[in-house]
């Protein structure tokens, strides 16, 4: 939760819902018995269609959803939270440049501090080791 200047709460929870268990003709009945629920904002279908992804307008909405929806002409879906993916992609001309300030490019050119520490420790006989 995220609370506003106007003291009011932000919830940035998932509200993307993921379901299977369906048969393929199904999909438009499962769609409409979940939409019972909450206000449906986005709807996608997976490549094979046995995966509707529902996008409630809030959270409790898709909780609702999720809780009392599950079941469906006498069978049992799956319901899970769908969780957005974040990728982040490159022009082509900004691929692999990276602008770095001195200290931080000194740091990653810096050799890696020695081991020989370790080395001595482990010849050592320890009575723990016993």
């Amino acid at each position: 939760y995220l609370r506003t200047r106007a003291g009011a709460v932000l919830d940035r929870r998932p509200k993307q819902l993921a379901i299977t268990g369906y048969q393929l003709g199904d999909k438009d009945e499962v769609l409409t018995h979940l939409s019972q629920f909450g206000e449906v904002e986005k709807v996608e279908y997976d490549e094979t269609g046995l995966t509707l992804l529902l996008e409630f307008k809030t959270r409790l909405e898709a909780e609702i959803a999720a809780t009392k929806g599950g079941i469906f002409k006498g069978m049992t879906l799956t319901i899970t939270w769908n969780l957005p993916t974040r990728t982040v992609t490159l022009d082509h001309e900004e691929e692999g440049e990276v602008d770095l300030n001195d200290e931080d490019e000194d740091a990653l050119l810096a050799p890696l501090p020695d081991d020989d520490e370790d080395e001595d420790d482990e010849s050592e006989s320890r009575s723990w080791r016993r």
